[in-house]
């Protein structure tokens, strides 16, 4: 049997492209990057105590301080990346499929049925994915995951306070279920789940990564465990079950030529069973899972959502511009379903309705290539730091069969664009800081003294 070799020995310390600069980022850089991060996952204190009503989402707006807010911390990061936009240029210019998603977004202004709102959603995110950039060419991967995994800390705590202090605020009620559903700061239960899963999954790679605070990590992951089973959402229940079988069983391949086999036949294997979980009529399966409405719900859907296909194929409807009210091209789907859902609950549909069979092909290479190379990645970088670009990416993809949000203005989109982009780069351009390097030619040498005083 063939297997691989890593080829990096300390991935812990790796950053993309390098930095010009003489010193490694500094207080003030660290505390606004974990600032943006917090605000990545849980937005603002103005919208925890002052929830959208309901049918906000219908008409597509955002609270002005929030876009003051994001566009704030967008500029505090181009700030920090004076003098290094060629690294940044340079390392998203090896991911021509990521930049030419977000290019299709913004584009979509010009053609799309609701420009306004195409350009402000586009931008929202291109943005995001310009600062997942930044953090990987300014940080090394111990030192995100470090501060992903006390961000994701602050908001688990931050929705266990907000649950036990403001019980009423924490719970919203769901008009496709009839019932009242807990959702912490955020306004629906598949964001609450989807901050969980993250939490988990951040949680599981700093326990193999920070051995300093390793059981303050697994605590966290405990507690990111219960609040994925008090979302109640199944998607999320799924996608972490999913999740945590696909890397176990990526670890036991991982050093098989056969790898990339295996991936995709795992991706699709765990893709069809998130789809099965979400609308299969099998009666046992219905017992097991407890469908209630969300779920019942969504193969209606997607059969008016296909039937919608029959203008604007190329190119669709712009940006995030067919879910916009009443008055948008969704109008006859709000008629047929009468919960009145924000999107098609399937991400490859909705690039579909936004971006046309164009979008969607970009869309279904760039992740195609990313488990490709994702694969490559983990065979040649050691430890949990080779794997966890491939987990982000599978778990992307089979968390879009039954939810349309992973592309968006949040850390689920920002984690996505950092393990598409990591594993685009050629391992000879990760590099080390200076005194990243210093440690490994100090070990490399007494390993050379040891040796030759042993001969």
């Amino acid at each position: 049997m063939t297997t691989f070799q890593p080829t990096v020995e300390d991935p812990g310390e790796l950053t993309l492209g390098g930095s010009s600069r003489a010193s490694r980022p500094g207080l003030g850089e660290r505390t606004a990057a974990l600032a943006t991060i917090v605000f990545l996952i849980v937005g603002l204190p103005l919208d925890w105590f002052n929830p959208p009503p309901r049918g906000a989402q219908l008409v597509g707006g955002e609270s002005p301080l929030v876009i003051v807010a994001f566009l704030g911390l967008a500029g505090t990061v181009f700030y920090f990346m004076a003098g290094n936009w060629h690294i940044l240029v340079r390392v998203s210019l090896r991911s021509p499929l990521v930049v030419a998603l977000h290019f299709l977004m913004v584009a979509s202004s010009f053609w799309s049925v609701s420009p306004g709102t195409s350009f402000r959603r586009s931008v929202a995110i291109s943005l995001a994915a310009v600062i997942a950039v930044y953090l990987l060419t300014r940080f090394t991967q111990l030192e995100l995951f470090r501060m992903l995994a006390w961000a994701m800390l602050i908001a688990v705590v931050l929705n266990l306070l907000f649950f036990f202090g403001f019980p009423d605020l924490a719970r919203t009620f769901e008009r496709r279920s009839g019932n009242m559903v807990i959702t912490g700061v955020f306004s629906n239960k598949n964001s609450f789940g989807q901050m969980a899963i993250l939490a988990v999954f951040t949680f599981a790679v700093a326990i193999r990564a920070d051995r300093r605070f390793r059981l303050l990590w697994l605590a966290s992951m405990l507690l990111g465990i219960v609040l994925v089973v008090l979302s109640q959402s199944k998607t999320s229940l799924a996608t972490a079950g999913l999740g945590v079988v696909l890397l176990a069983f990526y670890q036991v391949f991982r050093a098989r030529k056969t790898m990339f086999g295996a991936v995709t036949l795992l991706v699709l294997g765990a893709s069809a069973l998130s789809i099965a979980f979400t609308v299969a009529n099998i009666e046992f399966l219905s017992g097991l899972l407890g469908r209630d409405a969300t779920i019942s719900g969504r193969m209606p859907l997607w059969e008016s959502v296909i039937d919608s296909f029959d203008d604007r194929l190329l190119f669709g409807h712009g940006w995030a511009a067919f879910w916009n009210g009443f008055f948008s091209p969704a109008h006859e789907l709000y008629i047929q379903n009468s919960w009145l859902p924000p999107s098609a609950h399937n991400g490859f549909l909705d690039l579909i309705t936004q971006l046309g069979f164009v979008g969607f092909g970009v869309g279904a290479m760039m992740f195609l290539v990313g488990l490709r190379r994702g694969t490559v990645h983990a065979q040649n970088i050691p430890g949990i730091f080779g794997l966890w670009p491939l987990g982000v990416i599978s778990i992307a993809v089979v968390y879009s069969m039954s939810e349309s949000s992973l592309i968006g203005r949040h850390i689920f989109w920002v984690l996505t664009v950092m393990a598409l982009v990591v594993v685009d780069q050629p391992t000879r351009t990760l590099s080390l800081p200076t005194a990243a390097r210093r440690r490994m030619l100090v070990a490399a040498s007494k390993r050379v003294e040891n040796q030759q005083i042993g001969a």
